[in-house]
């Protein structure tokens, strides 16, 4: 399928440029970009691939709800979507493209309104990721320190885990009050 959702896709931000972004004289802009990155890309011998991530259970405390024309729209909240992003790593193009969408997406980020339930939607390393890119990388303490209060006060267990799993541990060092094994350095694009 070479459908993609324009409100959950991820695109090279050079290829979209280069074919002209998102029309906005059409109804269906996010299919539409999709063909046309095909065409330039088939044109000029770039090999990419579409790939796909899915959570079998969506936890529907954790997605807003919007009212559209049509009915109803599910989105992902903030807090679900920055989880998964750590979560699929492997599915948006690395830990640096998840930390660049991280970046913005931070500025809604509030794990201090959740409750306990919302840990059960990933394992601790993945939370622990996350609050390491948040809070080491991307300098939002604030934004962590809620996710590490949350994860405290249910007694979720932290072991040293690796910041990128299919990379080597040796001579990492490991972030105290994450207990992440930092072996891989993180550089944010510009979006």
């Amino acid at each position: 399928s070479m459908i993609i959702s324009g409100a959950f896709g991820l695109f090279k931000k050079e290829t979209v440029v280069a074919v002209g972004g998102y029309e906005r004289e059409t109804v269906g802009e996010d299919m539409e970009l999709v063909v046309r990155l095909h065409e330039y890309c088939s044109a000029h011998g770039i090999g990419y691939a579409i790939r796909y991530a899915e959570r079998r259970i969506i936890p529907m405390a954790y997605v807003q709800r919007i009212d559209v024309p049509a009915g109803w729209l599910n989105i992902s909240g903030p807090e679900l979507t920055a989880v998964d992003l750590v979560a699929y790593q492997e599915h948006v193009g690395g830990l640096t493209r998840a930390t660049t969408v991280l970046e913005e997406l931070s500025l809604k980020l509030d794990f201090s309104k959740l409750d306990a339930d919302f840990l059960k939607v990933a394992s601790a390393p993945v939370f622990q990721r996350l609050g390491y890119l948040l809070d080491c990388v991307l300098g939002e303490e604030d934004i962590a320190d809620g996710l590490l209060a949350l994860m405290k006060a249910e007694g979720m267990k932290m072991k040293a885990v690796p910041l990128r799993l299919d990379t080597s541990i040796d001579n990492a060092e490991v972030d105290k009050k994450w207990k992440v094994m930092v072996n891989q350095e993180i550089e944010i694009d510009d979006l």
